[in-house]
């Protein structure tokens, strides 16, 4: 994004989309009563140590445990990235104006946690027993898992706001001067820089480079988009270029390219989100458009896990669900009253995590877009939700992971601890 964020007045970026931080204090409450109860609240963990907010609280009940307080640079600041959770209950958390952190689900407790200057705000990558990421203090770095050990960091040349993917031996990593990093996994040594032209020289605080890159599914080739509105194919060994489509002469505010694309299972349609612009279908082999829905895009887009369904949240507040084949629209709902822009999460049976900036989070149905669970506590900007089939993640806007059960026998949404 052609955007710049100070400390005085700080931007939140989820999923690759911009939406402003409303300062003040926040009360976390309970869900209201559903009709079809489906999730409860279990906790919320501050992920900053040294400051209590006595108006910060999940429920006037009993609770196995609850952290308070607020994150730390800005006025105040935000977490951009979604928790990573660890198949044996252990969630990895990115914190800007901290570092990276490993948590017991079951307890909170922190197992270690890694202090980088400025902190994370880009999406880490666990290839176990190692998980790689990149700091706002340009250092992409290598970690074992199981203790927080540093194995190496390597010096690259602006922070990310992006992710990193691990494949055949390289890490590749964006970078907020439209830049895409090879390099070596043993030792972190640079085998290739791919850049794109960057509209201003000032890039330290940009949001430029948002995009996550995807590989095709032989690990050949690895694609990416570019704030310039540029995206690319190349050659995953050599960096050589392979194809390029240009969607930076469109109208409109933004002509970025650089949400996070998707790869269809069969490999055949590579999936992309123009930020404020069209849902694209493009060819993995040479960039041809195979279909294109205009619809606004807000954030990168979420296939279902059959891969029959692709979901897009738009920038007037819309969700919608396309055929990944065809592009056809299978249904549309609105998500909020204020026309605000969504992250999407998937859950289990077929459902739908969102988080609305500044209204909340529900739960609504993937077959056709009812919504299934609302809490309508104002959490404003949130990361996407994750679920590890049992529990279910996001952080917010002050740095406070919320952890929700889902049980679908209860009559009751409230909060209950076993």
């Amino acid at each position: 994004m052609k955007l710049a964020f100070g400390l005085a007045t700080f931007l939140f970026m989820s999923a690759g989309f911009l939406a402003s931080h409303q300062a003040g204090a926040l009360a976390l409450r309970s869900p209201i009563e559903s009709k079809k109860p489906l999730l409860q609240s279990i906790a919320a963990i501050s992920l900053m140590d040294g400051y209590k907010d006595q108006n910060v609280q999940l429920s006037k009940l009993p609770k196995s445990w609850q952290w308070n307080g607020r994150n730390a640079i800005g006025a105040p600041s935000q977490s951009f990235v979604s928790p990573v959770l660890i198949g044996d209950g252990r969630v990895l958390l990115s914190i800007l104006g901290g570092g990276l952190q490993l948590r017991d689900l079951k307890t909170g407790n922190k197992i270690w946690s890694v202090d980088i200057p400025m902190g994370v705000a880009s999406i880490p990558f666990v290839a176990e027993p190692f998980v790689y990421v990149v700091g706002m203090d340009a250092k992409a770095r290598k970690i074992r898992l199981s203790s927080g050990q540093e194995i190496w960091n390597a010096t690259l040349s602006v922070e990310s706001t992006g992710g990193i993917v691990v494949s055949r031996g390289v890490v590749y990593a964006t970078t907020a001067d439209d830049s895409l990093w090879a390099l070596e996994d043993g030792s972190g040594k640079p085998l290739w820089r791919y850049k794109r032209p960057s509209p201003t020289n000032s890039v330290y605080w940009s949001l430029r480079g948002s995009a996550r890159p995807a590989l095709s599914l032989d690990g050949s080739v690895i694609f990416s988009g570019f704030s310039d509105g540029a995206f690319v194919a190349l050659d995953a060994e050599s960096g050589r270029l392979k194809w390029e489509r240009s969607f930076g002469n469109r109208k409109g505010r933004f002509q970025d390219a650089d949400l996070s694309p998707v790869l269809s299972a069969d490999g055949r349609r590579l999936i992309v989100a123009l930020v404020d612009g069209d849902l694209l279908a493009l060819s993995p082999e040479n960039g041809d458009s195979l279909w294109a829905v205009s619809l606004k895009c807000a954030s990168a887009p979420v296939l279902s896990e059959d891969g029959k369904s692709l979901f897009q949240a738009s920038t007037d507040g819309m969700i919608y669900s396309v055929a990944p084949v065809e592009g056809r629209v299978q249904w549309k709902v609105k998500s909020s009253q204020k026309s605000s822009p969504a992250s999407l999460g998937l859950l289990q049976g077929n459902r739908l995590a969102v988080t609305v900036f500044g209204e909340g989070f529900k739960v609504i149905s993937a077959a056709d877009g009812t919504e299934l669970w609302q809490d309508n506590s104002e959490w404003n900007s949130a990361t996407s939700a994750v679920y590890d089939g049992n529990r279910v993640l996001f952080v917010t806007s002050r740095n406070q992971l919320l952890v929700y059960r889902i049980d679908e026998t209860t009559k009751s949404a409230s909060p209950m601890i076993q």
